[in-house]
């Protein structure tokens, strides 16, 4: 028996809200974001990426969630996690424009959404 089976208590919050799955997010990306502040911390060069580096660990994380539980918003909302890593790397960068202020809006739809999908079609 997996360990998220239909008789367990996580089936009644929705798979993508279980403790579980929920807890081994949070591990990866509080980890990959606690690296991220540390190493900002030794080379403060890298503190003016500190957005796109909160991002690429949400979308590491939602990557990994997905690779391991399958989880169904993690698929959709991993690649976007990581694109809009990319995005804010180019604009601090400075080789390419983007109105930070229009990312919030679709990135919340975009993670809205999805839930919704799996809540509503994914088993």
């Amino acid at each position: 028996m997996s360990e998220l089976d239909s008789g367990s208590k996580e089936s009644r919050y929705g798979f993508c809200c279980s403790p579980v799955v929920m807890g081994f997010w949070a591990g990866i990306f509080l980890t990959l974001w606690g690296s991220s502040l540390l190493l900002s911390y030794w080379y403060p060069a890298i503190d003016l990426y500190s957005q796109p580096l909160l991002f690429a660990s949400a979308g590491i994380a939602c990557v990994a969630t997905f690779l391991r539980y399958r989880a169904f918003h993690c698929a959709i909302t991993g690649p976007a996690l990581l694109l809009v890593a990319g995005a804010l790397g180019l604009n601090v960068e400075g080789s390419w424009f983007v109105d930070t202020a229009a990312l919030w809006p679709v990135l919340l739809i975009v993670i809205g959404v999805s839930v919704l999908m799996e809540l509503r079609f994914a088993r």
